[in-house]
């Protein structure tokens, strides 16, 4: 059977045959967390014909080459591979070394609820770790996994959550002759990039799963799209899971999507059984927008530590990370499936079904090809 053909500019720029990405979503904790969007996941959506991305926020540079040899050896398709940028204000805080090796210290109101809270769940004691020997999203190790990722094949994208500072991946991949993306969250933000555009713009609404921003995705994308004056092409994100938000996408002037929550429903996402219900299980009303497990606003699974956080003030991103990494060792052995961190988007409610990858891209694009070219029809008369 003849495949549909459904081409945007996107799919020019990415060398791909859908405008549909997957959202380069990890896994934060104690454990080694293989990210969600792992090679298996990576290379099911770019063979599907979409942009598959790699959520490499906390690899290794030795796990991010592993990694994409996997996926090189599962498809010769184009993908991408996604970082986060923390927004570190030095001149408040100082070097970030310095302040996580003593947050415990300068901060001891914060460390005491997260005591208590452990307490109040009836944790295991699991001790304190030393912070000076985790890495993640600390500068030096950030510029590493940089580095890891520039040192890849061309058709590999580069992809960045956050206000790019010390490090500019957008020039460099510009140089290497790589595509770059930049998430933003507020038509302020893309702004920022006016300087310095990348290849593509992804503005996500505060529907969206995972780190995202306040603003929703209806009024996001158009502003957005003006802001950048249609030099790049614009993705939208944030409550995406079928043909209609994709077709809704369309109609706002994006020339793709950009797709996390369908994505964790998928044979190939790497979670576990139990989360993936969560999701499928999940209804409008069951996320949150916090910023207590990583001190940057996170749309997640509210649970019960969300509700004894109360008003307790957070950390700037990582130090909230580091100042939690305790509680969340302490959940892990005590196997707390109720307590563990599970980042999903507003619309799982409309998730009802775990399905390939490859059915979900399919899908969204022949029923978005219906709505556009037959649904809207039947349904709106127009006439001069």
């Amino acid at each position: 059977m003849d495949r549909l053909v459904f081409r945007t500019s996107v799919c020019d720029v990415l060398g791909i045959e859908y405008p549909i990405c997957l959202a380069g979503m990890a896994k934060v904790g104690p454990s080694p967390n293989p990210p969600v969007a792992g090679p298996r996941l990576v290379a099911a959506v770019s063979n599907a014909g979409g942009l598959g991305v790699l959520g490499a926020t906390v690899l290794t540079p030795d796990e991010i080459h592993e990694s994409v040899q996997q996926i090189k050896k599962m498809t010769d398709k184009p993908f991408g591979i996604d970082l986060i940028y923390p927004d570190w204000n030095e001149e408040r805080y100082g070097p970030v070394e310095k302040a996580v090796e003593s947050v415990r210290k300068d901060y001891p109101d914060v460390y005491e609820l997260v005591q208590k809270i452990a307490r109040d769940f009836d944790l295991p004691d699991v001790g304190e770790t030393d912070l000076t020997k985790l890495r993640f999203w600390k500068p030096d190790f950030i510029a590493e996994q940089t580095e890891a990722i520039f040192s890849e094949s061309k058709n590999v994208a580069v992809t960045a959550l956050g206000v790019v500072q010390d490090i500019s991946p957008i020039e460099e991949a510009r140089r290497r002759g790589m595509k770059s993306i930049a998430l933003v969250g507020s038509a302020e933000h893309a702004k920022r990039f006016l300087h310095n555009l990348p290849d593509i713009i992804v503005a996500q609404g505060t529907d969206s799963g995972g780190h995202t921003g306040n603003v929703g995705t209806m009024s996001l994308v158009p502003e957005v799209i003006d802001t950048v004056d249609n030099k790049v092409p614009v993705l939208a994100a944030g409550g995406i899971v079928d043909g209609k938000g994709m077709s809704a996408a369309l109609a706002l002037g994006a020339s793709g999507v950009w797709v996390g929550t369908r994505f964790e429903a998928t044979v190939e996402a790497d979670l576990f059984d139990e989360e993936k219900r969560r999701i499928i299980d999940a209804k409008q009303s069951s996320t949150i927008l916090h910023t207590m497990y990583t001190g940057k606003t996170l749309r997640h699974e509210k649970t019960g530590i969300t509700k004894a956080w109360g008003k307790m003030r957070t950390l700037p991103m990582p130090l909230q990370t580091y100042i939690m990494w305790d509680l969340y060792r302490a959940i892990e052995e005590a196997n707390r499936w109720d307590l563990c961190l599970v980042s999903f988007g507003q619309a799982a409610g409309q998730v009802k079904r775990i399905q390939t990858a490859r059915e979900v891209v399919e899908g969204m694009i022949a029923e978005t090809s219906d709505i556009l070219q037959n649904q809207l029809r039947r349904r709106i008369v127009m006439s001069l």
